[in-house]
């Protein structure tokens, strides 16, 4: 049932997301993906969300996480995020200390790449050169995605489309879903939108990392909105 709490003041209506088929997500193996990567800082989760777009029309979104253990449990109550019990569920990686190590994030991708078929590694380059050179060193195909107005409005009209269509499949994943609800919208003088956090004391990495890759996909295709194009309310 939807939760009338996730939908007042928030970006996206949280109805769209229960409102779909929330059976695990399995992605065939060489399939072709995207993926969005959204680095973090010491109190923010890190991210990595592969897309799978489907034959149907449909978009699976599948996400791996990390946080830092060090003050994880005070920041569960902070965050109203039980981080513990997504470790032991599986669902979040917890490193040690105060910062997610990006080598971790790196292998994962590699894991990934041989895998499936990678088409496009979507990553912010914004104080995260050194990453992107050794992801490119890898031979990976990285994509610089700046998280700034000029790429986030198309792809939060994207994101925005697939939403009210209800063409994300995303298997239920707890993370993604809290990310989605905590988002609020900026807008600009000329129209264009942006997700942000609602307040200091969330997180919508997730969030961003999943709307990344969609974006990706977009620009390959061919299909991805212009800045200039309307919104539509969700």
């Amino acid at each position: 049932c939807a939760r009338a709490v996730d939908v007042v003041g928030r970006w996206l209506d949280m109805r769209h997301w229960d409102e779909v088929d929330q059976d695990p997500i399995v992605v065939p193996e060489g399939a072709r993906v995207w993926i969005g990567v959204d680095l973090s800082k010491s109190q923010d989760l890190s991210a990595i969300v592969l897309v799978h777009p489907r034959p149907s029309g449909e978009v699976d979104l599948l996400g791996r996480y990390w946080y830092p253990a060090e003050h994880a449990q005070e920041r569960e109550i902070l965050y109203a995020a039980p981080f513990r019990r997504w470790r032991s569920e599986g669902r979040l990686e917890m490193n040690p200390g105060r910062e997610v190590s990006w080598e971790l994030i790196r292998q994962e991708l590699l894991a990934t790449s041989r895998r499936y078929q990678v088409q496009q590694i979507a990553v912010d380059p914004w104080s995260s050169s050194y990453f992107v050179e050794t992801l490119v060193a890898d031979g990976l195909p990285v994509l610089l995605h700046k998280q700034s107005m000029e790429m986030m409005a198309p792809a939060s009209q994207e994101w925005q489309n697939l939403w009210v269509s209800r063409r994300f499949r995303h298997g239920g994943d707890p993370i993604l879903r809290m990310c989605c609800a905590n988002a609020q919208v900026w807008t600009d003088n000329a129209g264009n939108i942006r997700p942000v956090k609602g307040q200091a004391r969330t997180l919508i990495d997730g969030l961003i990392a999943a709307m990344m890759g969609v974006h990706s996909w977009s620009l390959s295709q061919g299909t991805a909105p212009s800045m200039y194009e309307s919104g539509v309310e969700v």
